[in-house]
């Protein structure tokens, strides 16, 4: 409970400012927006979500604020948490739930680079990556996006959009098996490097009046995991 609590205060505090500016918000702790876990306190895994008040709020047309980091064990009924990168991974898991167009996750860094930005200058900011190329570079220490979330975005088919959170730049998209990139949507479908014919990893050219200006395109269904809508296992 009181390693949840920063996220919990957090969400609080979030959504008496946006109502302070006029608009409808309410906010949700992990196991309130239907986040269940197993047991593994400090490293549990997301096993199931059930979205129905998220749903409910969102349908009426209120600002949704959902406390990361956190879930619910069925079986004990005691909050978890889901340790390192626990945010991003509920974020995912949301967007899956939610049948979400895209996930967008917000760092200090406008993007995946092929390097670290801050320590190498001349690093170069990608369009587009690969899903498996992205799980790569997390498990050998890239840390704009975690691993876990990485790989439950791959297995679900969730569009992830990694951008800066104080400029408007469009960051970087990471594509899964089948996916098209959503600024370029008449390039032939992502493939993985098990594939043949996979791109490289390296920056797509664009010209700027290619930047999506809306929510990207949903993949394609066949890239998808079946599922029923508004819940979501692993």
């Amino acid at each position: 409970m009181l390693l949840s609590s920063g996220e919990r205060i957090s969400m609080a505090l979030l959504a008496m400012a946006i109502h302070s500016m006029g608009f409808e918000a309410r906010s949700y702790t992990g196991p309130q927006a239907g986040m269940r876990t197993d047991s593994r306190y400090g490293s549990a895994r997301i096993v199931e979500v059930e979205p129905t008040r998220v749903r409910g709020a969102l349908d009426e047309g209120a600002i949704v604020i959902v406390a990361g980091f956190q879930g619910l064990n069925d079986d004990t009924q005691d909050i978890t948490t889901l340790g390192r990168g626990g945010s991003d991974t509920t974020a995912v898991a949301l967007a899956s739930a939610l049948d979400a167009d895209v996930c967008e996750i917000y760092s200090d860094v406008d993007g995946i680079f092929t390097a670290d930005p801050r320590v190498v200058p001349h690093a170069r900011k990608l369009d587009t990556i690969g899903a498996e190329e992205m799980l790569e570079l997390a498990a050998n220490g890239a840390k704009v996006l975690y691993i876990r979330a990485v790989e439950f975005a791959r297995r679900h088919g969730v569009l992830i959009h990694a951008r800066s959170s104080f400029t408007a730049t469009e960051g970087t998209y990471v594509l899964g098996e089948g996916m098209t990139d959503p600024a370029n949507p008449r390039e032939q479908p992502w493939k993985s490097r098990s594939s043949p014919g996979s791109p490289p990893i390296s920056a797509r050219p664009r010209s700027p009046s290619s930047a999506c200006r809306t929510c990207p395109a949903r993949p394609p269904r066949s890239s998808r995991s079946s599922r029923t809508p508004g819940r979501t296992s692993t």
